[in-house]
């Protein structure tokens, strides 16, 4: 042993040594603090030595003035990056001690007693005096901060994700009035990035491989464009269904899609375990990817292969329907320009041809309306057999909501609405078709007439 103390020059004798922190990184380095406020003496001792303690400089730098030094750490991952624990909270340096900044957020003023960041799930554990323990779930952030500084616009490398399948057999009101639950963190995937500017529109754009899964834009982006630090989440789906657009002069006539009852909704099934690519892009600029991985829920016993039979079947089912949904609009759009043309006509002498026509076509509007789940506008459940999209959604809806592979009978039923759907999308887009020739017949016959300019 050899006595380093007089290395530390300024520490009043018989000081409290409250940390000694042996660099993971560098030979010879480690960090020291002193603690002397039990003798009435409230100064920042903190101390770097690259000399195994033979030699020390004083880290104190820009802390304020009666920060007690209670523990210190060194991150894992960056050794640029330590953290500093005093009597009031934590501090953060990314330039091992040049320059300090104090983590806020949630965090309550209060002793930093000790510092750990855990070795599986880099999450940083905090245990403080009389506050409990405080736990940052994702520092990664933190972690590459001084990256994103001199990047400008930087895209940080996200934390592993996992599918969870959330459980909805947790009965918890009878278990007392003293039953504590901490919030669970947002499920998916975190996309934070760094802006160096304003930007008018900024997504992300979720590849496996060279194929696009999923483009987070539009309303899911709003507010995400200014200037520094913005986070979005992916929760781990395909790019889910856009809703029915509403008709001309009215509301979307039911909704078909099995988004009710079990129904699948417009939301995709999660992507399968693996890789994937996260793009940032910047006013439709490609400005970084990162990799963002993706478990399992750990509590389903499903194999690899299983897990791609029930992803391939959900998928495909998702994919048939959104063309029953863009049948659907075709017809529900085509339904209001009819009912528009029968009131402009009410009190007019219609050709009896047209009016055959008109008669026609509604009637088979009518039968389209019952097979896309348009029927009497209560939530696309009327048809029965008939209603191909309902039955579509119903089925994605139930597979989505297992963690096993299909059925016989639902595989059986998969074949049946894949066979019969193209049938009715081709009824009505030819449906959709008549509508502009009878419109401009009538305007030719004199019944209806054009605005005017």
């Amino acid at each position: 042993w050899s006595n380093v103390t007089a290395s530390f020059a300024g520490v009043p004798k018989w000081t409290y040594v409250s940390d000694v922190l042996p660099s993971q990184h560098t030979d010879g380095t480690a960090y020291v603090t002193f603690d002397g406020h039990r003798g009435g003496d409230y100064g920042t001792y903190v101390f770097r030595t690259t000399d195994f303690g033979a030699t020390a400089t004083s880290i104190v730098s820009n802390l304020p003035k009666g920060e007690v030094a209670r523990a210190f750490a060194e991150d894992p991952k960056n050794a640029d990056l330590v953290y500093l624990g005093t009597e009031t909270g934590l501090w953060v340096s990314h330039d091992r001690g040049g320059q300090w900044t104090r983590l806020k957020a949630n965090l309550p003023t209060t002793p930093i007693y000790e510092i750990k960041i855990h070795p599986r799930d880099n999450d940083l554990i905090l245990a403080t005096h009389a506050r409990g323990i405080w736990i940052l779930d994702d520092p990664s952030i933190i972690q590459q901060w001084a990256k994103a500084e001199a990047a400008g616009t930087y895209a940080f490398d996200p934390e592993p994700a996992t599918a969870f399948n959330q459980a909805n057999d947790k009965m918890k009101g009878f278990e007392g009035d003293m039953l504590f639950l901490g919030l669970n963190p947002a499920p998916g995937a975190t996309l934070a990035y760094r802006l160096a500017a304003d930007a008018k529109q900024v997504s992300w754009v979720i590849r496996d491989g060279t194929t696009q899964l999923r483009e987070i834009a539009g309303d899911d982006m709003r507010g995400r464009n200014t200037a520094g630090l913005q986070i979005a989440k992916w929760d781990l789906r395909v790019q889910p269904l856009r809703p029915l657009s509403t008709p001309p002069g009215g509301q979307p006539a039911g909704g078909g899609g099995g988004g009710g009852f079990g129904g699948g909704g417009n939301n995709g099934p999660y992507v399968v375990p693996g890789t994937y690519r996260a793009t940032l892009r910047v006013d439709g600029k490609d400005i970084q990817t990162v990799t963002v991985t993706v478990k399992g829920d750990p509590d389903i016993r499903i194999t690899d292969a299983d897990r791609r039979t029930w992803y391939d079947a959900a998928k495909g089912l998702h994919d048939l329907q959104m063309q029953a949904n863009g049948a659907a609009e075709i017809v529900q759009n085509a339904t209001a320009q009819l009912r528009l043309l029968e009131q402009q006509t009410r009190d007019a002498t219609v050709p009896a041809d047209l009016k055959r026509q008109m008669d026609a076509l509604s009637t088979e509007l009518t039968r389209l309306r019952t097979r896309l789940g348009l029927a009497g506008g209560g939530g696309g459940f009327g048809g029965g057999n008939e209603n191909v999209r309902g039955r579509i959604g119903q089925l994605k809806g139930a597979i989505m909501g297992s963690t096993a592979v299909p059925t016989n009978t639902q595989t059986a039923q998969i074949r049946e609405v894949r066979a019969a759907l193209p049938k009715v999308v081709e009824d009505a887009e030819t449906a959709g078709r008549k509508m502009p020739g009878l419109v401009r017949d009538l305007i030719g016959a004199g019944v209806i007439f054009t605005p005017a300019k």
